[in-house]
């Protein structure tokens, strides 16, 4: 039974963090997590993964990139899933891909590829603008992805999940690939943290001391293609785009440094996902209401950033008036 039926939102949140502190006494009980705590935590997975992925798009001027990986990331998983449909890995559904580490650490390296290439061969060759480049690489690979996914997979289903996904068909197999995601891009983060920060603030300058600004890009989109697929379950593909840059930009409001930024992203993402599920849960038991959290979190993050818009205005007044 779940214990969050028929609670109101701030009993929602004070039950919420008691459990949190008997699943740190008795680590046992992860096992039997209700299905609002494994939207929090799936939540939270993939906030921590674009706080700290969504620091150096922003940094890089790399956020439409992102915007068009999370398009293209489709045509990855199919790509993977008709490689290995064919061959000997016996995977008979595109969701093995979605439980699959390796699958989906493949399909992702796939969609960073094809998109980086595109591209640049676009932008570089054809000297098309980058702006119209991308538009048009993330809109016809997803278009390809659509149609090669209708022929070969005709059981799955296109639809308002996979573009604002659907939460509430999570499970704890998706928790453990959030989170096992979130655990390689804080791995990949803290050992090449010097190489993106140099590569992020001044790549000319990384670039005349043999750090490749190419390597750290191709590496970011990886991990960001990652990232999407892990949430394309929970909160699809355009709503992702939300974890990627609001919670980096009010954060960027109020500090200065690289690793404030990264954590206030962080704090702000982990709490805009603990809010929406109890306001979703909320409204669902005061109301009868029932709303798609991932849009909840997506509103709350916006909400966010205005409000941290209309402080940080006030602040600057009274320094400007001082």
């Amino acid at each position: 039974m779940n214990p969050y039926t028929q609670v109101d939102f701030f009993s929602f949140i004070v039950l919420f963090f008691k459990r949190c502190f008997f699943l740190i006494m008795q680590p046992s009980l992860w096992q039997n997590l209700s299905s609002d705590e494994q939207q929090i935590f799936i939540l939270i997975g993939i906030s921590v993964s674009g706080a700290l992925l969504g620091s150096f798009l922003v940094l890089r001027k790399m956020v439409m990139v992102a915007n068009a990986i999370s398009h293209t990331v489709l045509l990855g998983v199919v790509g993977i899933f008709i490689i290995a449909k064919y061959s000997d890995l016996r995977v008979d559904s595109i969701e093995t891909i979605y439980s699959s580490l390796p699958l989906m650490l493949s399909a992702s390296f796939l969609s960073a590829m094809l998109t980086m290439v595109a591209i640049y061969f676009l932008n570089s060759v054809l000297k098309l603008q980058r702006g119209a480049s991308i538009g048009l690489i993330f809109t016809a690979f997803f278009a390809i992805g659509v149609v090669l996914l209708t022929v070969f997979s005709r059981n799955a289903h296109i639809g308002n999940e996979i573009i604002i996904g659907n939460i509430d068909l999570v499970n704890i197999k998706d928790l453990k690939l959030v989170m096992q995601v979130m655990l390689i891009n804080i791995s990949l983060v803290a050992i090449f943290y010097k190489g993106y920060s140099l590569t992020s603030f001044d790549p000319n300058f990384a670039h005349s001391l043999g750090v490749s600004n190419h390597r750290y890009s191709l590496l970011l989109m990886m991990q960001t293609s990652a990232t999407v697929i892990v949430a394309l379950k929970s909160v699809g593909i355009v709503l992702i785009l939300i974890f990627l840059t609001a919670p980096v930009l009010t954060a960027r409001l109020f500090v200065t440094k690289l690793h404030h930024l990264i954590f206030l992203s962080i704090g702000i993402g982990i709490f805009s996902s603990i809010i929406s599920v109890a306001l979703a849960r909320h409204l669902l038991t005061i109301l009868q209401v029932s709303l798609s959290t991932g849009a909840l979190v997506a509103m709350i993050n916006v909400f966010i950033f205005s409000m941290a818009a209309v402080i940080s205005c006030l602040l600057k007044r009274k320094v400007i008036a001082r």
